[in-house]
């Protein structure tokens, strides 16, 4: 009996042992923390397609719309963020992702407010604004009041072909009364302004653009007209041409070629038609003085004709004299020339002032003692001058 118990522990120590042994054997588990990110193909989101995603109720709502940094990236805007906080802060197109999906009584809130941010940025960045005032009016087409404030503000920064294609644009798709008056006082503005700034080319090219656009008797006059002020008569005749007699304008027409008649018949008057030189805001002649080529400014405002004495170092000077110039009081001489050639005329014994004139971009002025021979006219538009001998 002793045995068998004695055989029993010596087996259950072996045992045990052996399962510590095996124990001792197997590799120890470790918990590793895995630090790679699973990999998300994002979603392509544009303006137009937002995601709403739905958190725990106690959390805010977030919607995901483009950004307006990266055109490939979304940005997250909790809708807590005001509408107008995301315009004043640069979030255009944020902002225009909470328009979109906004109803009909936020719309109207928004409205105003973005109105608002259009007239406050406008003085600080003109260029951005205005195209966000396009981006604008791509989700509100119908907004008519949106249109008709960027055609003011293309007016303001001197776009009058913008702003006059627009309400052209704007008269196809709504002819009402409203945008044909803007129209054209829109198109009277932009023709004054050409015209004070002496811009006739432009405003020829502009004026043929209106008629091959809208082909108005009125536009047609007014060309006339303006050919008629350059003393292009014929071109004036021929565009008149384009009026019917039963025109409402035929009037405006014959009144023009009456005008035109009366202009051809004064011009045939004068014996000399001189070409002459614009400099700044004056006109430069050429004469011959004694043989001696010279440039002269027209100075009617000059008693007499100057001319700087290094040109005719050897001229006979008489009389000393003090002239009241612009420039001050300067001496002079009085001197007569023997010749004294412009274009066609030649004067004898021409009593002129010599004096130091130093000017790079003449030599002297013509005076009042040459005009006063004359009757005189100045076409600023062909650069000429009219001269008649005068009885």
């Amino acid at each position: 009996m002793f045995q068998i118990l004695l055989s029993l522990f010596i087996g259950v120590i072996i045992g045990w042992n052996l399962h510590i042994y095996f124990i001792a054997l197997e590799p120890k588990k470790i918990a590793i923390k895995s630090t790679i990110k699973p990999i998300i193909t994002p979603t392509p989101i544009t303006i137009k397609q937002k995601v709403v995603v739905e958190k725990n109720i106690c959390r805010p709502k977030i919607i995901i719309v483009k950004s307006s940094e990266d055109n490939n990236s979304a940005v997250i805007v909790d809708s807590k963020i005001s509408f107008k906080d995301l315009l004043y802060s640069g979030r255009f197109n944020d902002a225009m992702g909470l328009y979109m999906e906004a109803n009909e009584t936020s719309l109207k809130d928004y409205r105003l407010v973005v109105n608002r941010y259009f007239h406050d940025t406008y003085i600080k960045n003109p260029k951005k604004t205005i195209q966000e005032i396009v981006q604008y009016i791509e989700l509100e087409p119908n907004s008519l009041d949106t249109k008709l404030y960027l055609v003011d503000l293309y007016k303001k920064r001197g776009e009058f072909t913008r702003a006059i294609d627009m309400l052209f644009n704007l008269k196809d798709i709504d002819d009402n009364s409203t945008i044909d008056t803007i129209l054209n006082s829109t198109i009277r503005e932009y023709i004054e302004r050409l015209k004070k700034g002496d811009e006739f080319k432009k405003l020829i090219s502009f004026l043929e653009d209106l008629i091959y656009r809208d082909n108005s008797s009125k536009y047609i006059i007014e060309l006339a007209k303006i050919y008629s002020d350059l003393e292009d008569y014929k071109k004036a005749e021929e565009i008149l041409e384009n009026i019917d007699s039963s025109s409402t304008y035929s009037a405006k027409k014959f009144s023009i070629l009456k005008e035109i008649k009366a202009k051809e018949k004064e011009l045939a008057q004068y014996q000399y038609k001189i070409p002459i030189i614009k400099v700044g805001s004056g006109y430069i002649i050429e004469a011959v003085a004694n043989g001696v080529e010279l440039s002269l400014l027209i100075d009617t405002g000059a008693t007499y004709t100057l001319i700087d004495e290094d040109k005719l170092p050897s001229i006979t000077l008489e009389k000393d004299i003090t002239l009241n110039t612009a420039g001050g009081l300067i001496g002079a001489n009085f001197a007569h020339l023997e010749s004294f050639i412009l274009d066609k005329i030649e004067l004898k014994s021409f009593k002129v002032t010599i004096s130091s004139f130093k000017n790079r971009e003449f030599d002297g002025l013509l005076g009042m003692n040459f005009f006063k021979r004359f009757d005189f006219k100045i076409d600023q538009h062909k650069n000429l001058l009219y001269l008649k001998m005068k009885d």
